[in-house]
């Protein structure tokens, strides 16, 4: 009676071909790969097709946006670092012509040779076009125009002290001006005008840093991009193929399986 009811209770199919519920059967796929595996087989191969170059244009998209963006970050901070360098070099020549500034001036006093006095007053002249420059170079530098205007009034306190201690010592003589001669007559202005420009070179040198840095992170991601992008063209080239072709052995194999009962079914009821 037992026996009687197993056979009963396996299967027709399985009894025709002397299989039991253990035996290697290939398992049904589940969950999204069944769900894909049976979309993909009802589409036709144009709409297979379709949809694989739908997906890698939107990834070739994606790809292509990306790279833009990053290539304009790069060309960005390449015009900011020109800018920068040039920043930095326009605000070490201020500093050494005033400094120059100062040494002549007082060298002027000290000897009272007119060649130093020359020096100085070309000096002076410069300085309206450091000015002019330096706004120019500050102009989209909010962080900078404070410290530039009161770089601008720090140079003209200098040069008007400096200016008043020669005619002083044109009209007086030596004695008149022996202590500035030392010492120097614009000696402050000039230390906050050396405070100044080496606030505003760290600046700039610190910004450099940060953007190269920027650069760099951006140029590897561009070059890691253009990879998927190459990828990208390949799984085209794959998804064509795969698409005009016959479905997979595992695609067989899981047909032949879910249609096993149906034959083996009819077989059962002819015998």
């Amino acid at each position: 009676m037992e026996s009687a009811s197993n056979q009963h209770s396996q299967p027709p199919f399985l009894a025709a071909e002397g299989l039991t519920p253990s035996s290697s059967v290939p398992a049904a796929p589940s969950g999204f790969y069944r769900l894909s595996v049976t979309w993909f087989q009802r589409l036709t191969i144009e709409h297979r097709v379709l949809a694989g170059f739908s997906l890698v244009f939107v990834g070739i998209l994606i790809v292509s946006a990306v790279s833009y963006h990053n290539m304009n970050i790069l060309l960005v901070n390449r015009g900011l670092d020109g800018r920068s360098q040039d920043l930095i070099q326009l605000l070490s020549n201020v500093d050494v012509a005033m400094s120059e500034a100062e040494d002549t001036h007082r060298r002027y006093l000290v000897t009272g040779e007119a060649s130093y006095l020359e020096a100085y007053k070309r000096v002076v002249k410069q300085k309206p076009t450091f000015t002019a420059y330096l706004s120019d170079l500050i102009r989209e530098l909010p962080e900078h125009q404070q410290r530039v205007g009161l770089l601008d009034r720090m140079m003209d306190r200098q040069l008007n002290a400096e200016s008043k201690a020669i005619a002083q010592f044109q009209e007086s003589g030596f004695r008149a001006v022996q202590k500035m001669a030392f010492e120097g007559a614009g000696k402050r202005e000039l230390g906050v005008i050396h405070q100044i420009i080496a606030e505003m070179d760290l600046h700039e040198r610190q910004a450099i840093g940060r953007r190269v840095v920027e650069s760099a992170a951006g140029t590897k991601t561009t070059i890691v991009l253009l990879g998927i992008g190459a990828l990208l063209q390949l799984v085209t080239k794959s998804w064509k193929h795969s698409a005009i072709q016959s479905p997979t052995t595992y695609e067989r194999r899981y047909v032949t399986s879910t249609a096993m009962p149906r034959s083996c079914g009819n077989r059962s009821s002819i015998r």
